[in-house]
């Protein structure tokens, strides 16, 4: 078969459905009126009035803060805050993933549905031990905090490494999308410390404890926000901390937070200095494996 033309594989991302991919996603929709979906912006940060809207009836989406809108391409460069190659990487690899539904093959109530988990497992997949791998995450250390998740959306299958949330559900990811079961939630870990590590995503932390496995701070407490739209309600554990340490990423949104965090004056304190030539944590420790790479090596008991 002809490989299509990169103007063919953007038509045909474009005719994909947005609310589908947005739940894909883990965002969901907090009002529903007729074709128009409305949403807390996924493309800024502290909203609290939903004004990201979109019309389910010529799919597109429209961002009333910002001023932007456009199709699901456009929403792709502005939510991961990807170049156009990105996209088609994303469409080229996601060829052991479901496909996407088109707009035309989704009726009203099937645009409802969302993330529903199958099951949860220890991570065996070779797929996904070789993206752990790629993100250069020691393997017990991943299978120690997370699971390898079975889930589906619209009734086709995906899998991925999941993070379990303060609701009990689930933050995904693989090396093609990044998913979510609702209730959308932070994930902390209590070791009765007064100091807490707070990370944007799994795999910051993941990398905070593969770079210092064995050493004493990982007796600390962490804080995983998961999407930085959980900051406010994760503020409860955070801030009865005395020292709380922020390792959000180098985007807009990380850095909007983590400016606000510091003006809370509650003792936040901004880490970021330590990969500050990087887009996050996982980013710069990366970078650093590739230039030592770790030793094989077990879970302490």
């Amino acid at each position: 078969m002809e490989e299509k033309s990169v103007p063919e594989i953007l038509q045909e991302i474009k005719e994909m459905d947005i609310v589908a991919y947005l739940s894909a996603c883990g965002i969901q929709p907090t009002n529903i009126r007729g074709k128009v979906y409305m949403y807390i912006s996924p493309i800024r940060d502290r909203e609290n009035t939903p004004s990201f809207k979109v019309d389910a009836a010529e799919n597109a989406w429209y961002d009333h803060g910002t001023k932007a809108g456009g199709n699901l391409v456009d929403l792709m460069l502005q939510l991961h805050q990807w170049t156009i190659a990105d996209v088609l990487r994303w469409y080229r690899n996601n060829k052991h993933i479901a496909t996407l539904p088109k707009r035309a093959d989704i009726s009203p109530r099937q645009q409802e549905t969302k993330v529903k988990i199958i099951r949860d497992e220890a991570i065996v997949h070779p797929a996904l031990l070789n993206y752990l791998t790629q993100r250069a995450i020691d393997h017990d250390i991943a299978k120690r905090y997370c699971r390898q998740v079975h889930y589906e959306i619209y009734g086709k299958s995906y899998f991925g490494i999941g993070l379990k949330n303060n609701s009990g559900q689930w933050a995904i990811r693989n090396e093609f999308m990044k998913s979510a079961s609702s209730p959308a939630d932070f994930t902390s870990i209590d070791n009765g410390s007064n100091t807490v590590h707070i990370f944007e995503g799994m795999f910051d932390f993941l990398s905070f404890v593969t770079f210092h496995w064995n050493m004493p701070v990982l007796k600390d407490n962490f804080c995983i926000l998961n999407t930085t739209g959980m900051f406010e309600k994760a503020r409860q554990f955070m801030d009865k901390h005395s020292c709380k340490l922020l390792y959000l990423d180098n985007g807009t949104g990380g850095r909007n937070v983590t400016t606000n965090a510091l003006k809370l004056n509650l003792g936040y304190q901004d880490k970021s200095i330590i990969y500050k030539n990087h887009d996050d944590l996982n980013d710069w420790h990366r970078s650093l494996a590739k230039r030592y790479p770790p030793p094989k090596k077990g879970l302490r008991q």
